[in-house]
C-alpha cells in the first residue's frame, strides 16, 4: 500500500527535530523494553512523565483533527437529521 507520509521529504531542520525525537524515543525503549507492549493504563504514567510528551505538548497540531457537527452545521439542518432512522444524538 503507497501511504502518502512516503512522499513528504523534511527540511534540515525537521531532520533535526525528528532525530531528537526519535533519540528520546530510544531511550525511553532502552529503561523499559515493553513499553510497546505493556498494558496502556501501566505505562500511562511513565509516557506523560517523559521528555518526549514534553516535546509533543509543545508541538503545533498541524491540522484539525475533527470538528463537531453542531458547531459546523445550522440548527434547522440539525433537527431535520433527526428524522432520519440512522441519526442519534446523545
Amino acid at each position: 500500500m503507497d501511504h502518502a507520509s512516503q512522499k513528504i521529504s523534511l527540511s534540515y531542520k525537521g531532520l533535526i527535530v525528528d532525530q531528537k525525537l526519535n533519540n528520546l524515543r530510544q531511550k525511553m525503549l532502552e529503561n523499559d523494553h515493553n513499553l510497546l507492549i505493556g498494558e496502556y493504563y501501566d505505562k500511562l504514567q511513565s509516557l506523560v512523565n517523559s521528555p518526549l510528551f514534553d516535546c509533543l505538548k509543545m508541538m503545533p497540531k498541524p491540522a484539525v483533527h475533527h470538528a463537531h457537527l453542531t458547531a459546523c452545521a445550522d440548527l434547522e439542518y440539525l433537527v431535520k437529521l433527526t428524522y432520519k432512522d440512522c441519526v442519534y444524538y446523545s
